[in-house]
């Protein structure tokens, strides 16, 4: 590298991570595996942006010197490695992420971000982490004006807040009501206000880079669908299918109906086209059934987890029967957490 004009030179590139990094890595609290989780992605991000310029500037009619954006591009990618090997380490030291790693399209990052994101000893049930990563349809994100108009309503004339009504306005944004007491008690007052149940209500209900990761194991599952040993991407197809089958028999008109009356769509749109015929756009139909496999795989994952912690599953989840299926779902590759194999067979031939 030739150009002198940033000063290239002068630089030295990253090096691989050191060993010694690496095993300090096991001992990453979950703030602090979270933020690398979340700097991996970014950094990933980056690189690619700089890799599109430069391919942008290749294409030119006649191309343009980059080699400052080939320097940056190879440093970031450097160091979006060394993130990977650091994060792999991590995941390395749980059980939970061992298993989650055995998953054909769960790699070190995403282990890694479910083993900093999930607290097990407050998830007892697969609902608490659907519920957490922003999974169930019935946890609503008010916003600081429904809020208000909400406890208004509850409480009118500035009435003071009542058991029942806290009862009542958990009810009505989907929230739990031990949860959402917890959240809106005022830590000043040890009592919850108009105030405090108003900011609680307002406060989005879910943790939005876990959201994001769960969306990521979706689509990584439909990307793998095709491999011979994947298993959640199967399970994508199937109820792709399943979804595709319920579209065109016309099941879905009441939901189509509601999306239709929530907004005001452009009629060129192709979710407008699906929704005046009753059915739903066919992108909708993928998205939901990549949820339904990464509710699945979280189901899993909580029993392993749960299984590590406590040395026994957890309670039979009676979700499973919502998702469509009338017996429970094996645990692929449970042979990875000692004993899970051999308690899951118990439960399933003595029902306990």
């Amino acid at each position: 590298m030739t150009d002198t004009t940033f000063g290239l030179t002068d630089l030295q590139p990253l090096v691989k991570i050191s060993k010694d990094i690496l095993r300090s890595t096991e001992t990453l609290n979950r703030t602090q595996a979270r933020y690398l989780v979340k700097m991996y992605y970014a950094i990933q991000d980056e690189r690619k942006t700089f890799d599109a310029q430069g391919g942008a500037m290749d294409r030119h009619e006649t191309p343009e010197p980059h080699e400052a954006l080939d320097y940056f591009a190879d440093s970031m990618g450097a160091l979006e490695a060394n993130l990977k090997r650091a994060l792999d380490a991590y995941s390395d030291s749980q059980p939970p992420s061992q298993w989650a790693k055995t998953i054909v399209g769960i790699g070190p990052v995403l282990s890694a971000g479910l083993l900093a994101h999930i607290d097990i000893e407050k998830a007892p049930t697969v609902g608490h982490i659907w519920r957490y990563a922003g999974l169930d349809p019935t946890s609503l994100w008010l916003g600081a004006e429904k809020s208000r108009a909400l406890v208004s309503e509850l409480l009118p004339d500035r009435q003071p807040v009542t058991i029942e009504a806290v009862i009542a306005f958990a009810a009505r944004a989907g929230r739990n009501v031990e949860n959402f007491s917890r959240l809106a008690t005022d830590k000043d007052k040890g009592e919850i206000t108009r105030t405090s149940l108003q900011a609680a209500g307002a406060k989005r209900p879910w943790n939005a880079d876990l959201k994001v990761l769960c969306w990521k194991i979706g689509q990584s599952f439909m990307k793998v669908s095709g491999n011979e040993k994947d298993y959640y991407g199967k399970l994508y197809l199937q109820r792709k299918e399943y979804e595709i089958a319920r579209n065109e028999r016309g099941e879905m008109a009441e939901q189509a109906a509601g999306y239709l009356a929530a907004k005001n769509y452009s009629k060129e749109t192709e979710a407008y086209k699906a929704y005046v015929q009753g059915k739903l756009p066919a992108g909708q139909l993928l998205q939901r059934s990549r949820r339904y496999a990464t509710k699945i795989f979280l189901s899993h994952y909580q029993q392993i987890a749960w299984f590590d912690r406590y040395d026994t599953l957890p309670p039979k989840p009676y979700a499973l029967s919502i998702l469509g299926h009338v017996d429970e779902l094996q645990v692929p590759n449970a042979d990875a957490m000692p004993g899970f194999k051999d308690a899951w067979e118990r439960r399933r031939i003595y029902g306990a």
